[in-house]
C-alpha cells in the first residue's frame, strides 16, 4: 500500500482530554465526560459513552477537515459493552428492553450517530479484531486511501468493561487523521510499511490501560505528538506483532 500522511491525532481517557495532557502526564484531578462537541446536544443526549468518546477524538483529529466528506473507520474490540450489560440486566429483571439502549447496542453505533451529526455520506465501516484491532483498523484506513484517495479518520475506542469477566481497564479512545496526498501546508508525519513483525518489542503502557484492546494505539499517537521516527509496534502481544513505519514531518520531506 502507498504511504499515508498524518494530518491530526486525538485522544480521550478519564482525566486526559487531549493528546497534549496525555504525553505531558497532566491528569485532571476530577475526570470529566467526553465533550463530543461535533455532536449536537439534542443528539448527544441519546448517544452512548463509547460514541461520545469516539466523537470527541474524531473532532480533535479532524484538523480542519470537512467532516461531511471524510471517510471513517471505527475499530473497537468489544464495542458497546456497557450498553449490553444494561440490556442484560433489563432482560433478567423484567424482560423489557429500553428502545433507546437497544438501538445503541450494535457495533457500528458510533459510526451511525457521528455520520448523522456531521451529515456524512462518505464510506464508513466498523470492525473488531481482538488483540489485532489497532493494526486492522489502520490497515482498513490505509487500504481505503490506497484505493480511493482523499482523507480518512480511524478511531480506536474501547470502554471499561461491565460484568463480563474481562480484566479491568480504563476507557480509551484515540483517532488518527490520514490523507493519501501530502497537503500543501505540510503534515505531522508519514505512515508506511504496515506489516507483521512477530517478536518485536512491545510498547510500555500504563497499568490501568494495559488490558484495553486499543491501548497499542497510544504508541502511535505519542510518537506523532513527540515527532519521533521509526517503527511503531501496534500490538501488546509479541506473538501477533504488527508494526508501522513512522517518519516525522521533518524526516519525511
Amino acid at each position: 500500500m502507498k504511504p499515508a500522511w498524518v494530518l491530526g491525532a486525538g485522544l480521550w481517557a478519564p482525566g486526559f482530554e487531549g493528546l497534549g495532557p496525555w504525553v505531558e502526564g497532566r491528569r485532571a484531578a476530577t475526570p470529566g465526560e467526553p465533550s463530543a462537541a461535533i455532536v449536537p446536544p439534542r443528539l448527544a443526549r441519546r448517544t452512548s459513552f463509547l460514541t461520545r468518546m469516539a466523537a470527541e477524538v474524531l473532532g480533535q483529529a479532524a484538523a480542519g477537515a470537512d467532516l461531511s466528506q471524510v471517510m471513517t473507520v471505527y475499530a473497537s474490540a468489544y464495542g458497546e459493552v456497557q450498553t449490553l450489560a444494561a440490556l442484560l440486566e433489563m432482560l433478567c429483571s423484567d424482560g423489557i428492553f429500553s428502545p433507546a439502549r437497544f438501538h445503541n447496542s450494535v457495533h457500528n453505533t458510533a459510526g451511525g450517530h457521528i455520520s448523522i451529526a456531521t451529515a456524512n455520506r462518505a464510506f464508513s465501516t466498523t470492525l473488531a479484531a481482538g488483540a489485532e484491532t489497532v493494526p486492522m483498523g489502520l490497515f482498513e484506513a490505509l487500504a481505503l486511501l490506497d484505493d480511493r484517495g482523499g482523507h480518512a479518520i480511524v478511531v480506536f475506542a474501547d470502554e471499561a468493561p461491565a460484568q463480563f469477566g474481562l480484566p479491568p481497564f480504563e476507557s480509551l479512545a484515540v483517532a488518527v487523521h490520514l490523507a493519501a496526498q501530502a497537503p500543501p501546508a505540510g503534515a505531522l508525519a508519514r505512515l508506511s510499511g504496515l506489516r507483521r513483525a512477530d517478536g518485536l518489542r512491545v510498547p510500555e503502557v500504563r497499568a490501568d490501560f494495559v488490558h484495553n484492546p486499543v491501548a497499542p494505539s497510544l504508541a502511535l499517537v505519542e510518537a506523532i505528538r513527540l515527532g519521533r521516527s521509526g517503527p511503531v509496534p501496534l500490538t501488546l502481544d509479541p506473538r501477533v506483532g504488527w508494526v508501522v513505519d513512522l517518519q516525522a514531518a521533518e524526516a519525511s520531506r
